[in-house]
């Protein structure tokens, strides 16, 4: 895990090609409707896709903003980037308490670390009131981007 911020526009070596976003409303709903606007989004930004992959990014969303919902005290927004290598999840909240793993002797299987296996990276960043957390899940290289936002 690392705390920096996920896309910096400074790098030449990352080109924006869209950007998304989404308030969900809270509850399980928000979380229904979250998952359903992520596979569209894909579908739209990355045609050709394998549902691998697919179910990898929507997986990623789902535990974030779940995360947000149960321990973050609501999902202030997503912000989905997709760049020259990547997509980028980011789920902001309204806690300042820190994204952690917490100790596999205590639960099984953390949302974390399935967040973990299916990213390259993931951090968090402090906003106002709250934080951003936020996952790169590497761009399959048989799917064409298509550089326009939904």
């Amino acid at each position: 895990m690392t705390s920096d911020d996920p896309i910096d526009p400074a790098s030449p070596h990352r080109r924006v090609l869209a950007r998304c976003s989404l308030v969900p409303p809270d509850g399980p709903d928000g979380l229904r409707q979250a998952r359903a606007w992520m596979r569209r989004t894909v579908h739209r930004l990355v045609p050709g896709a394998g549902l691998s992959w697919i179910c990898d990014v929507v997986m990623v969303l789902d535990e974030l903003v779940s995360n947000a919902l149960l321990h973050g005290r609501g999902c202030r927004g997503v912000l989905v980037t997709l760049d020259d290598w990547c997509l980028v999840v980011q789920v902001t909240d309204a806690t300042t308490t820190p994204a952690r793993l917490l100790d596999t002797a205590t639960r099984a299987v953390s949302g974390l670390r399935l967040i973990e296996r299916a990213s390259t990276r993931w951090g968090q960043s402090a906003t106002a009131g709250g934080k951003t957390v936020w996952a790169e899940v590497p761009r399959p290289r048989t799917a064409v981007p298509v550089a326009r936002p939904i």
